[in-house]
């Protein structure tokens, strides 16, 4: 009877440890496509909205559009822990003249969300400043351009959540410490009434328990580069 008990409470233990896990990548999608979608207004109301007097101007909004892209690739960079200065991708996304702020910080065991997209949302946030003071970009637009470029750095900042609240270790390894001691004396409850089949049946429990249990800790870090994590790299081809 105890080992029922005991079978019960891991049954919920890992309920809970799921519907956390998913919660996590869920809440990353959400986040992701509200970036992507800032991103798309402010591309939209900056080209459409911001007068041109000169030629060095049309070269401004063209850095001002990649400036936007590049807000999504230090974004994924960032979130895997890396320093986004060091791609590619992101540096051919960045004008020459580009003002860096803030220094990356690495932490194996809890990588920091660096301020490079914040760097890239507030200089966009500066050069719209400067076309309303200018009179170069309608006033109703402007406002609604600093309104998504606040919403951004709040998605930006949300990300942090999931970085820095992870499901806490100490759970993680005392469910797998339940569910060993758990399949360690389920065969002697199991072997009176099921004979030798015991064996293939505790395989099988054990296969299922243990399943879920890797299922949700690989749901609980989305942002990496695994087959099951979320498609960052095609997110960022996407607002191309």
């Amino acid at each position: 009877r105890m080992i029922s008990w005991l079978g019960s409470a891991i049954a919920m233990l890992l309920a809970f440890r799921t519907n956390r896990s998913f919660e996590r990548y869920n809440q990353g999608s959400q986040l992701w496509t509200n970036l992507a979608t800032q991103i798309r207004n402010c591309s939209r109301l900056i080209w459409n909205s911001v007068t041109l007097r000169s030629e060095e101007g049309l070269v401004e909004k063209n850095s001002i559009m990649k400036l936007l892209l590049a807000t999504a690739v230090a974004t994924k960079h960032a979130l895997r822990g890396a320093d986004p200065y060091k791609f590619q991708d992101l540096r051919r996304l960045l004008p020459d003249d580009f003002i860096t702020g803030g220094a990356y910080v690495q932490n194996d065991e809890c990588p920091l969300l660096t301020p490079v997209p914040l760097d890239i949302l507030h200089q966009i946030n500066h050069y719209v400043r400067r076309q309303r003071h200018s009179g170069d970009v309608v006033q109703e637009d402007s406002s609604a351009v600093m309104n998504a470029i606040s919403t951004a750095i709040d998605s930006v900042t949300k990300f942090e959540q999931i970085l820095y609240f992870p499901v806490p270790t100490t759970y993680d390894v005392h469910i797998k410490h339940v569910m060993l001691l758990y399949f360690a004396f389920l065969p002697f409850q199991l072997v009176k009434s099921m004979g030798w089949a015991m064996i293939l049946a505790t395989f099988v429990m054990a296969i299922t328990f243990f399943g879920i249990d890797a299922i949700a800790g690989e749901i609980a870090e989305p942002f990496g580069t695994d087959e099951n994590d979320l498609p960052l790299d095609y997110f960022c081809h996407k607002l191309q």
